[in-house]
């Protein structure tokens, strides 16, 4: 029997809020995770400061347009966040959202 390399962990981190306390907490959870050896991962709207620090900080940043509130687009960034999980493979999700 062949044995395949285990896969590096993978850490997604799903983010609404992109500013404030919520993107300074998960940048700093990037840095230590990437420092840690392991593959951050960060779902959050594309071309905000989270995205841009989260990318700095070592994370492989998908960009996910979302709102902060419920409504009429949630079907939508539901939809969005499945097609991330599919493609980064995460063994962990962590939400950092209401939704």
């Amino acid at each position: 029997m062949r044995r395949t390399p285990q896969r590096q962990l993978t850490v997604l981190h799903v983010v609404q809020p992109v500013d404030g306390g919520v993107a300074r907490v998960v940048t700093d959870l990037v840095r230590a995770q990437a420092g840690a050896g392991l593959r951050p991962v960060v779902a959050c709207p594309p071309g905000s400061p989270l995205a841009l620090g989260a990318a700095a900080a070592g994370a492989e940043v998908h960009g996910w347009a979302a709102t902060r509130s419920p409504g009429p687009g949630l079907a939508g960034e539901v939809a969005a966040a499945r097609r991330i999980v599919r493609a980064s493979r995460p063994h962990v999700v962590h939400a950092h959202s209401a939704k």
